[in-house]
This record gives structure tokens, C-alpha cells and sequence, in this order.
């Protein structure tokens, strides 16, 4: 949301505010960070985290669908999010379109977010997100076929991916397996939602180097949208994965 305040008033302006962003937030972390420490001095005293061991996590079949619909699904929304500007240039977009839309997807980016956690508390999680992916796969497809008219649908389309991606990936972790190997299995999985932020990116600016257009990118990331949405939906119910009780904790 910053650069159109840039584009108006200079970049020195814009550092002006975007460190009075930084003063406003401090005293909000600060009451963040006091409320965790009790929340971890709390923690220190519950009983023993139940669920899966990690062993058992990763040679099921759940793990695995997760894993591939992760990457999927985070490869086309890294790779539109970090060439979105460029290809809007492409376009011939004026520096105000350029601010609006960078704008409007850093504040998709929160709404996403905000929006995937809420519906994950009143709906089947990976059901909420397939319908997330499927939605970003048709702005996918929309923009490319008109490109900068509908550029407000690239921008939604990161937003509702990365809030989906980023909120999904902890949740389901803790759903499926538990917390008995939490940190294990979320930091694999997450891996490979990093794999496809890294590869998302170079994979786009290659397909435009060789096609000299983003379009083939687009409709590539339509399809791993399309792809990761219906894998999500053959996950099962959470209550038909058995978390066992009273097991100790991996140290």
C-alpha cells in the first residue's frame, strides 16, 4: 500500500512513513511477545502432546498428498507474486497502476489470510482451501486471456494462495497427526512450500525468457492450481485419522 504514497511523494517520504508504521506497531509486538510468554510458561506445565509418532506421519498416505499439494499450489502463486510488477510492465501499466495493484495484493496478502483462518473454523479446512486454489486458477486464466483490465484478479489470486497456503500447511499438520511430532512433520511439509516459493519465481521468468510472454506461465499455473485443489480434495475427514491418547512426548 506504500507505493502509491511513494509514486506521490518521493521515496524519501515514503521511508519517512514506513518507519512510523514500524513506531506505531512497536507497542502492539511488545504486548504480543508478553502474552506468548505466559502462554509458554503455561505450556511448560500440560500434560504430554498426543497424536502421531513421525515415523508413522510420513509413510501415510495424508503426508504425502499434502506434501505435492503444497508445492502445487505455492509454485504459480510465488511465481505471479514475484513477477506481477513485471508483468504488468509488460503491459504497459503507468507507475499509478503499477502502485494500485501492488498495493491491492499486499492487501489481499492480509485479507487472504484473515479469510482462510476464519473458514477454517466453520469449514472443512481442505475443502475451504481447494475452492481457494480453484478460484485462483480462474484468475489465472482470466488474466491471462485480458490481462491488465482484470490485473485486480492477479492480485486476489496471490492473496487467497499465499493466506490459503501459509494458514493451511499448520493446521492441517496439527489436525492429522497431532502434536505428539509437530515440529518434525511441519517443518518437512513446510519444505516443500518452500521449494515451490523458491522455484515459483525462476520458473516464471524462464517460461517468459523462452515464450517471451507470461501467458503459457499463467495457464501452467492455472493447471497446478486446478491440480493441487482436487488432490486436497481426497483428504479424509480428520476424525477418520486416529490420534492415539496419553502417548509421551518426542523429545
Amino acid at each position: 500500500m506504500l507505493a502509491p504514497y511513494v509514486a506521490d511523494h518521493g521515496w524519501r517520504q515514503g521511508v519517512v512513513a514506513l518507519s512510523l508504521v514500524g513506531l506505531i506497531g512497536t507497542p502492539i509486538v511488545i504486548s504480543l511477545l508478553r502474552n506468548a510468554q505466559r502462554g509458554v510458561q503455561q505450556a511448560e506445565t500440560a500434560v504430554p502432546a498426543d497424536g502421531m509418532s513421525f515415523g508413522d506421519a510420513v509413510r501415510s498416505r495424508v503426508f504425502w498428498i499434502m506434501a505435492i499439494a503444497f508445492f502445487l499450489t505455492m509454485l504459480p502463486a510465488a511465481g505471479l507474486f514475484g513477477n506481477f510488477i513485471t508483468l504488468l510492465r509488460d503491459q504497459h501499466a503507468t507507475p499509478s497502476q503499477l502502485g494500485l495493484y501492488g498495493g491491492l495484493m499486499g492487501l489481499f496478502l492480509i485479507v487472504g489470510r484473515l479469510l482462510a483462518g476464519w473458514l477454517f473454523d466453520r469449514a472443512f479446512a481442505p475443502f475451504v482451501a481447494a475452492a481457494m486454489m480453484l478460484i485462483c486458477a480462474v484468475g489465472f486464466l482470466v488474466l491471462a486471456e485480458w490481462g491488465l483490465p482484470v490485473a485486480a484478479l492477479g492480485a486476489l489470486s496471490i492473496g487467497l494462495s499465499y493466506g490459503a497456503e501459509v494458514d493451511m500447511a499448520g493446521y492441517l499438520t496439527a489436525r492429522y497427526f497431532g502434536m505428539r511430532a509437530f515440529g518434525r512433520c511441519y517443518g518437512v511439509l513446510y519444505t516443500f512450500v518452500l521449494i515451490g516459493a523458491i522455484a515459483g519465481p525462476w520458473s516464471f521468468a524462464i517460461l517468459y525468457d523462452v515464450t517471451k510472454s507470461y501467458n503459457v506461465a499463467l495457464l501452467g499455473g492455472a493447471g497446478l492450481f486446478f491440480t493441487g485443489s482436487m488432490l486436497l480434495l481426497t483428504l479424509p475427514r480428520f476424525s477418520h485419522t486416529p490420534l492415539p491418547t496419553q502417548q509421551p512426548a518426542i523429545r
